[in-house]
C-alpha cells in the first residue's frame, strides 16, 4: 500500500516567507534583533488566530507585555502602549479561559451581535477615539488620529473576542489593515525596523481575512447542531 502524503498548507509556507524576509531584513539593516523579536511570535500566533485556536491568546498576552515596552519606551505611541498592558494581556488571558470553558475543537462556541447593539458599539468607538485624539494631542504622542483609532479598534477585537462574538473577525480585518498604515508612516519617519511590521501586518491581514472565513464557517456549523 502506497503511504498518502500530507498536504502543506499554504499558509504554512506563508509563514515561512515572512519569516525568511523579515530575517533579511533585519540583518541587511543591521537592526536590533529585540526590536523585531515579539514578530517571530506574532507570526505563529496569526497562524493559530488564522484557524480561530483558542490556544493562541495564551502566547498572545505574553507577546503583548513585549509590544507594550516598545511602544512606550522606543516608539513614543502611548495609547498603543497602554492598549497593550491594560488591555491585550489581560484580556487575552481571560478569552482563554472562557474560551476553554465553552470548547469547540480547538476554538470555542460563537455567537452573533444584534443590529442594534452593531449600531450602539459604532457610535460608542466614534465618540471614544474623538476623546482619545484630544488627550494623545495634549500628552504629545505621535500620529495621533490613526494611533486612536487603531488602539480603540484594538479594544473593541479584544472585548469581542472575549465574549466570542463572531464579529471581532471582521473588525479585526480593518484594525490590522489600519496597523500596516500606521507602521508605514512611522518607518518613512526614520525607524527602519519598521519595514519587518510592514511585512508582518500585511501577513496578519492576510491571517485576519482567513479568521473571518473560519468564524464564518464554524458559526454556521454551530447554528445548524443547534436545529
Amino acid at each position: 500500500m502506497q503511504k498518502t502524503k500530507k498536504k502543506i498548507q499554504p499558509l504554512v509556507f506563508l509563514v515561512v516567507l515572512v519569516a525568511v524576509a523579515m530575517t533579511v531584513i533585519t540583518i541587511i539593516n543591521k537592526q536590533n534583533f529585540f526590536l523585531v523579536l515579539p514578530l517571530y511570535i506574532s507570526i505563529i500566533i496569526m497562524f493559530m488566530q488564522a484557524k480561530v485556536n483558542r490556544f493562541a491568546f495564551i502566547l498572545g498576552s505574553i507577546n503583548s507585555i513585549y509590544y507594550g515596552v516598545l511602544n512606550l519606551v522606543i516608539y513614543k505611541v502611548f495609547a498603543s502602549a497602554m492598549q497593550c498592558f491594560l488591555v491585550s494581556c489581560p484580556i487575552q488571558l481571560m478569552t482563554f479561559i472562557r474560551w476553554n470553558k465553552r470548547p469547540y475543537g480547538n476554538s470555542t462556541i460563537l455567537r452573533k451581535m444584534s443590529n442594534r447593539a452593531r449600531v450602539l458599539v459604532a457610535l460608542g468607538c466614534a465618540i471614544i477615539c474623538t476623546g482619545a485624539v484630544f488627550v494623545l494631542n495634549t500628552l504629545g504622542s505621535s500620529n495621533t488620529i490613526l494611533d486612536s483609532i487603531v488602539t480603540v479598534l484594538a479594544i473593541l477585537v479584544s472585548i469581542l473576542m472575549l465574549l466570542s462574538y463572531s464579529e471581532y473577525a471582521f473588525l479585526n480585518i480593518v484594525t490590522c489593515a489600519l496597523s500596516t498604515v500606521l507602521h508605514f508612516m512611522l518607518f518613512l519617519q526614520g525607524n527602519s525596523e519598521m519595514l519587518c511590521y510592514v511585512i508582518y501586518d500585511i501577513y496578519s491581514t492576510l491571517c485576519c481575512v482567513l479568521a473571518a472565513i473560519t468564524a464564518t464557517r464554524l458559526l454556521k456549523e454551530q447554528q445548524k447542531l443547534k436545529e
